[in-house]
C-alpha cells in the first residue's frame, strides 16, 4: 500500500518567495519616488518656496513700465523686497511657502511720484505666481496764485467791486488731462469752491465775487486759513500747503488827464495821474481800450510802470474820431490790484 504525504509542491513554495521578494523591491522603489519629490515635505529634495514674478507699469494704456518702483512682500515667514528693472518687471525666485500647499503674502508697492498699490497674493509651493501692478500718479499742486482785485466804476453802486482771482498750476505723471477735479477749500466753512480747466493744459483759475464767498466779502478772508485741492480720475488727491490771504489794497488810484471825454489833437497822448503811497512795494499797471458800439477793445497796456512815475506817453498812435477809456492800477507783489475809475477821451479827427 501506498502512502500520500500531504504539502506544498517544491514549486509552488518559489513562486510564494517571489512574489515576497517582489513586494519588497515595489515598495522600496515607492519610498525612494518619495523621497526624491521636492513638494513632499518627507522627501530629501523637499524645496518649501515658490517663485513671484510681475511687472509694474502705469496705470493707462498704453502702460508704461515703471523701472525703480519698490515691491515689498510681507507674510509669516518673512519679508521679502525686489525693485523693478528698466522693463518694470520684478522677481523672487524663491520666496519661502512652508510645507503648505501655498503661502499668503501682503504685497506693497511704491514709487515716489505714485500712490501706493497693495494687494494680498498666494506663492504656491514649487510653483509660480505673476501679478502686475498698475500705478496712478499723484497730482502735484506746483503753484497757486490768490490775487484780490478791486475796481472801482462810475456806476452802477456800489462803486467798488472786489473779486478774488484763484489761479492754480498743477502736474500730474498721468498727464493735464488725467486731472478731473481741482477747487479752492475754506476748510473753516466747509465750503468748495470749483475752479475752470484754463487755456494752458494744468491751469485752473476763477474769478470769485463776494456772493460766491461764505463770508460775503472778500476782505473778510484775510486771515482764514484756505487749500487747494485735486482729484485725478482714479480718485488720487493732492492738497496744497496751507494758503493765505495777503491783502486787499485800500486805496483806489485816481486817473486825473485827459478825463471826462476831454478831446485830444494827439495820437499819443500823455496819461498822468495822482501819486499813491504805500507802505509796501507795488507798481502800476495802465490800459487803454477804445470803444465800439459799446464793446471795448483793450489797444495798449504799460505794465511794472515804477511806482515813482506819474504820467506816461501811449507808445502807440490810436485812431483818431474814436472814444477811448483808460485805467490805472496799483498792483503789488503779490499781483493784488486796486484799478481806478475808468478816464475817457476822445481824439479828434
Amino acid at each position: 500500500m501506498r502512502h500520500l504525504r500531504l504539502g506544498s509542491p517544491p514549486h509552488a513554495e518559489g513562486g510564494v518567495l517571489v512574489i515576497l521578494l517582489g513586494l519588497l523591491l515595489w515598495s522600496g522603489c515607492l519610498d525612494d519616488a518619495s523621497r526624491g519629490n521636492p513638494v513632499d515635505p518627507r522627501s530629501d529634495n523637499f524645496d518649501a518656496s515658490g517663485r513671484l514674478e510681475g511687472r509694474v507699469t502705469s496705470i493707462y494704456a498704453p502702460f508704461q513700465p515703471l523701472p525703480g518702483a519698490t515691491v515689498e512682500i510681507s507674510g509669516p515667514l518673512g519679508t521679502f523686497v525686489a525693485r523693478t528693472d528698466a522693463r518694470g518687471t520684478y522677481t523672487f525666485d524663491a520666496l519661502p511657502t512652508g510645507e503648505a500647499a501655498q503661502a499668503s503674502y501682503d504685497a506693497t508697492v511704491r514709487l515716489d511720484g505714485y500712490a501706493t498699490a497693495t494687494d494680498t497674493l498666494t506663492v504656491p509651493i514649487g510653483g509660480r505666481q505673476t501679478r502686475t501692478f498698475r500705478l496712478g500718479g499723484v497730482p502735484v499742486v506746483t503753484d497757486v496764485q490768490l490775487e484780490t482785485v478791486r475796481l472801482s466804476r462810475w456806476w452802477p453802486p456800489p462803486q467798488d467791486l472786489f473779486t478774488l482771482r484763484v489761479v492754480a498750476t498743477l502736474t500730474d505723471p498721468d498727464g493735464p488731462a488725467d486731472l478731473d477735479r481741482v477747487w479752492l477749500e475754506l476748510p473753516e466753512f466747509e465750503t468748495a469752491l470749483d475752479l475752470a480747466p484754463g487755456a494752458v493744459p494744468g491751469r485752473f483759475e476763477r474769478a470769485l465775487s463776494p456772493a460766491d464767498l461764505p463770508t460775503e466779502s472778500v476782505q473778510a478772508l484775510q486771515g482764514r486759513q484756505l487749500q487747494l485741492r485735486a482729484r485725478d480720475r482714479a480718485g488720487i488727491e493732492a492738497v496744497s500747503p496751507p494758503l493765505s490771504l495777503v491783502r486787499v489794497i485800500d486805496v483806489t488810484p485816481v486817473a486825473t488827464s485827459p478825463q471826462g471825454g476831454e478831446t485830444l489833437a494827439t495820437a499819443q497822448p500823455q496819461l498822468t495821474w495822482a501819486p499813491v503811497r504805500l507802505p509796501y512795494a507795488f507798481t502800476y499797471r495802465l490800459a487803454v481800450t477804445r470803444l465800439d458800439s459799446g464793446i471795448e477793445t483793450t489797444v495798449w497796456t504799460a505794465q511794472e510802470v515804477p511806482s515813482t512815475e506819474t504820467s506816461i506817453q501811449v507808445s502807440v498812435p490810436l485812431t483818431s474820431g474814436v472814444t477811448y477809456n483808460w485805467t490805472l492800477s496799483v498792483v503789488d507783489a503779490f499781483g493784488n490790484e486796486s484799478r481806478s475809475k475808468p478816464a475817457g477821451f476822445i481824439l479828434s479827427r
